[in-house]
């Protein structure tokens, strides 16, 4: 219903999603893209908002940065389920080529979902930053996973498996 003001109002937010999905794709995706124009200039700081309306509007380099921005917010603040979700987000459309920010990416995912309580999941994801660092060579970061991996395992109660993943973080750096 118009309030008079030019500003409309949707009576129930069934009737906002009928009327949103009813609108043509290239319409939405500009309306996503003047709403995020508007979001940078009025609220630069709402970075979930952001990244909401750059993935909505085809922006998938831009909708990753805000989800990782958002994913960093929301660990600040200690709200672990919600940065999940954004670097969940980000993480679904990463280049192939960054090998070592999808590492990161994964590695503060695998962080959270262990601090959620999702340890399996965790360690599942902390393999995967492993895995992408092994490939690009980096010894320091491979130790650092490896002690994180070696914690998360003993927090799991698989005390030998945590030997091993300490005894490999062990050996990537003791030179």
């Amino acid at each position: 219903s118009d309030s008079g003001d030019g500003l409309y109002a949707f009576s129930h937010h069934l009737v906002q999603e009928v009327v949103y999905e009813r609108t043509l794709h290239p319409r939405r995706v500009g309306s996503h893209r003047k709403l995020a124009a508007a979001i940078l200039t009025l609220r630069p700081n709402d970075t979930a908002g952001l990244a909401y309306h750059f993935e909505r509007a085809g922006d998938g380099v831009r909708a990753r940065e805000y989800h990782l921005r958002a994913a960093e917010q929301s660990e600040a603040v200690y709200a672990y389920e919600e940065a999940v979700e954004h670097y969940r987000a980000a993480l679904a459309g990463w280049p192939a080529e960054d090998r070592a920010g999808r590492a990161k990416a994964y590695h503060r995912l695998g962080d959270c979902l262990h601090l959620v309580g999702q340890t399996q999941a965790g360690l599942e994801i902390l393999t995967r930053a492993l895995e992408e660092v092994e490939k690009e060579g980096d010894a320091a970061a491979c130790s650092t996973l490896e002690r994180e991996i070696a914690w998360v395992t003993w927090e799991a109660g698989d005390g030998a498996a945590a030997l091993e993943h300490a005894k490999r973080a062990y050996e990537l750096v003791k030179d």
